[in-house]
């Protein structure tokens, strides 16, 4: 900042270096913000990032759940309960319409967590046009912080949530989630994997 003020032919170089100053601090810890995988911080700034983008994130996930992708889940459907479609889901991740629709429509009871009000408003006023109360939950929270009953659900479906998961505490989410599945349950995690070893989120 005094090497930037010197240079300057600025009238006012007192008020300059305490302008410089102030960028430079910013830029520092916004290098801190994208290296710091604390939990909490990035549920924080993921549940921003979903409010603002809120109808695109839907709209998205609209258009990914084609044909290919609801025969994938059938079968992971078909694995867990046979022919008998009947039992309790749980939704992490509310980024389509037209996946919970579709479990409502098989026959489930389904219950659905996310982190932004404006993402559960969203799909919920769609689902409730058509469906009674009785058979959904819509519920605005971080997962980690929702206290559920043990052995509640029969599936858990991680809907493009576990990638903003940090790596240090993925085991707190797993465990969480075994508990509450019933002991014949399963898990689908849907995610866009890859070959890196390495964490990161990105500020948008």
């Amino acid at each position: 900042a005094y090497s930037y003020v010197i240079d300057s032919n600025a009238n006012d170089k007192g008020k300059l270096f305490l302008w410089k100053l102030k960028k430079l601090r910013q830029e520092i810890k916004e290098n801190q913000n994208i290296h710091n995988f604390n939990y909490d911080f990035v549920i924080k700034q993921m549940r921003k990032f979903r409010n603002k983008l809120a109808q695109e994130i839907i709209e998205k996930g609209d258009r990914d759940f084609d044909d290919k992708f609801k025969f994938q889940i059938l079968g992971k459907l078909n694995a867990c309960f046979g022919n008998e479609k009947s039992g309790r889901i749980l939704l992490i991740g509310n980024n389509s319409r037209l996946l919970a629709n579709y479990f409502l429509t098989l026959g489930f009871k389904l219950d659905t967590i996310d982190l932004s009000p404006n993402v559960t408003k969203i799909v919920r006023e769609f689902i409730g046009s058509m469906y009674r109360k009785s058979l959904f939950k819509f519920i605005t929270k971080d997962f980690l912080k929702k206290e559920y009953y043990e052995n509640t659900f029969d599936f858990i479906f991680l809907y493009n949530y576990w990638q903003i998961v940090p790596q240090d505490s993925e085991l707190k989410v797993l465990c969480a989630l075994k508990k509450i599945l019933k002991p014949e349950g399963r898990i689908f995690v849907n995610i866009k994997h890859t070959t890196a070893d390495h964490e990161e989120w990105k500020v948008y």
